[in-house]
């Protein structure tokens, strides 16, 4: 059932993903997270093909990482063992599962961030995050009760809107931002769109090809959700780090392989 309804959509949405235990466990995990000196807010690791002002992330763990400075590959490693040991455990099974039901095996976890995204953030152009031959597809899972009025993510069924992707070119981002403006187009739009109101312990789940956006914060909360970036193929993900000038963490570039191994960005993904 919901292979299907997958296949149609590129997206599903879970109710109570999350039980109340693992809600307990998931605050305290990030409680803690969040208490460590390599849990600093960047924007490095925004889409940088998509607006972004004051969204920020944390960066909790990647696959395949270097730095320029290798006396500092042991520390960042052991910052990221500690989601490894502490956090994961308490989602991943979760995330699992429900990719058995789809049929994907083999899963890879790519990167994990948190996001934040403050009071008066403006809303995102509607995008989708990459290239289908790359097989890569985000869980986000919130981490407080949130309303489309904090400016939760926005997810379009493909059924309505999947043939746009044909009509543009995969990367021309400013092309796709003056096909929104089109009246067809802007009621499929508003048939695609989906119910965006998610409760701490929800899970929303997306493809590389999915449209969607972020929308405008027009709470007094600072929205924060929990981010992974995952695929089940031979796709690798680099990402290089440095350090801020107050000892966080920040990604300096990210370079993503898939399909025959080429170089497919030098920027972030």
């Amino acid at each position: 059932m919901i292979k299907e309804q997958f296949e149609e959509q590129k997206y599903l949405q879970f109710k109570d993903f999350l039980n109340e235990d693992e809600k307990n466990k998931l605050t305290q995990v990030i409680e803690e997270l969040e208490n460590h000196k390599f849990c600093n807010k960047t924007t490095s690791v925004n889409n940088q093909y998509v607006e972004n002002t004051g969204r920020t992330q944390a960066i909790l763990f990647s696959e395949n990482f270097n730095t320029q400075d290798v006396t500092l590959v042991e520390e960042i490693r052991d910052w990221f063992k500690i989601s490894v040991d502490k956090l994961f455990p308490i989602v991943l099974p979760k995330v699992e599962s429900v990719f058995r039901e789809l049929g994907y095996d083999n899963l890879r976890l790519l990167r994990t961030t948190v996001h934040y995204i403050p009071p008066g953030e403006p809303h995102q152009s509607i995008h989708h995050d990459g290239d289908a031959l790359e097989k890569t597809f985000f869980v986000s899972i919130p981490l407080h009760d949130t309303n489309p009025e904090q400016g939760t993510t926005e997810l379009y069924n493909d059924k309505y809107v999947g043939h746009i992707r044909n009509n543009y070119g995969i990367y021309s981002w400013s092309k796709l931002k003056i096909m929104w403006s089109d009246t067809k187009t802007k009621e499929l739009l508003k048939k695609a769109k989906n119910n965006n109101v998610y409760n701490y312990g929800d899970a929303i789940l997306y493809r590389d090809i999915t449209f969607h956006r972020g929308g405008t914060n027009n709470s007094n909360i600072v929205r924060k959700f929990l981010h992974f970036f995952l695929t089940y193929s031979d796709t690798k993900w680099v990402d290089y780090y440095d350090f801020t000038n107050t000892g966080g963490l920040k990604m300096i570039r990210s370079d993503s392989y898939f399909g025959d191994r080429s170089k497919i960005s030098s920027g972030y993904n």
